[in-house]
């Protein structure tokens, strides 16, 4: 016969159970401020007495009695928080690119080892659970905003899926998008290139500068993906390939149509840009190298591989170039997030005043 809903104690393990759809749920070890474990008097038709239930054992059995029954946790099919981002990260790899799915499943596994995260009900995440998240990583600086925003899409998600019934970090405060006001000059990317001793992060260094390219494309571009001849690589894969559902073109001068031939003839198979090793490169190991260079460059702010692409684009508009062709040059199909994101003419003054007299006239 089924043990009745109520706690009871195991005197073998020293702790309370209760049983519920004939699963036994731990609610903890029998408190050492409370005595020793005892029943009460039997009642009328009982050989033994219930057990008198410590005060901490009767709160964590209240608990999760009304976790059971709350409507809101049933959408959640009594899982944690750990089952239902495995889900979600399921699907972003399946829909999403790696690129994609690797930040998500980089800030996911972080958030679920906060204070036992994984073990919750989804249900029972809080506002204030994310924002110590948060607090406990203080040197997350522009990361911070994507990682509020993953945990709200995991959320999001599952409630469009009806996993849950609703997403219990609405009230989480996004943190605002803040625009890099960072520039490379000229001189400063020369005297980066100038203290890279081996020619294969150079080469690397050259493309970023010449192409305008995102560092994982020049990660994954491949010798079968490039043809020097008609100055373009045509990368299939790439981080907006799923949403544009066209490949990546970049167009190459004459010099990178150069270093192209002499890379394909080095790797005629795989990846076009490797390290020293003859091993590819990979984000991991070009932000390595990049924090190297800052601590070689103080004085150069936060500069990333990203920086040189952030320069191709504002050198590009500074000498005229329409702002719909430097989209296509470096792979958006809109001139949007080139004025929001990379375009940082207002950083020049000296050619800003230059424009402002042409504008008066």
């Amino acid at each position: 016969m089924a043990r009745p809903r109520k706690p009871w104690y195991r005197s073998g393990r020293h702790d309370w159970l209760v049983t519920v759809d004939g699963k036994q749920v731990p609610l903890g070890p029998h408190p050492a401020d409370a005595g020793p474990p005892r029943r009460g008097k039997p009642k009328p038709g009982q050989r033994d007495g219930d057990w008198v239930i410590p005060p901490a054992i009767l709160k964590e059995y209240h608990r999760r009695m009304a976790e059971r029954d709350d409507p809101e946790a049933s959408g959640a099919a009594h899982g944690t928080v750990a089952a239902l981002f495995a889900k979600f990260l399921g699907w972003t790899k399946a829909h999403k690119a790696e690129a994609t799915y690797l930040q998500r499943r980089h800030f996911l596994r972080s958030f679920v080892r906060h204070r036992n995260v994984r073990d919750l009900p989804p249900h029972r995440v809080t506002a204030e659970l994310v924002e110590g998240w948060l607090a406990a990583h203080p040197n997350w600086t522009g990361g911070r905003r994507h990682a509020v925003l993953i945990v709200l899409r995991a959320f999001t998600w599952a409630v469009k899926r009806k996993l849950l019934s609703r997403n219990p970090v609405t009230g989480v405060e996004v943190p605002p998008q803040r625009r890099v006001l960072h520039y490379l000059t000229k001189d400063q990317r020369r005297a980066i290139h100038g203290a890279v001793r081996d020619r294969a992060f150079r080469t690397f260094l050259t493309a970023l500068e010449q192409t305008g390219c995102r560092p994982g494309e020049l990660c994954a571009v491949e010798a079968a993906e490039a043809d020097p001849d008609a100055g373009v690589w045509v990368i299939p894969n790439h981080k907006t390939a799923r949403k544009t559902g066209r490949p990546r073109t970049v167009y190459l001068t004459e010099a990178m149509s150069g270093l192209t031939r002499e890379l394909a003839a080095e790797n005629p198979d795989g990846p076009l840009f490797r390290n020293s090793r003859g091993q590819p490169w990979n984000r991991n190991a070009v932000r390595c190298r990049f924090r190297h260079l800052r601590k070689k460059f103080p004085g150069f702010g936060p500069f990333t591989a990203t920086s040189f692409r952030r320069a191709f684009v504002t050198d590009a508009l500074e000498r005229g170039v329409d702002a719909v062709k430097v989209a296509e040059l470096v792979g958006h199909t809109s001139t949007d997030m080139i004025m929001a994101h990379y375009a940082q003419l207002q950083e020049r003054v000296r050619h800003m005043r230059e424009m402002a007299g042409k504008a008066a006239g």
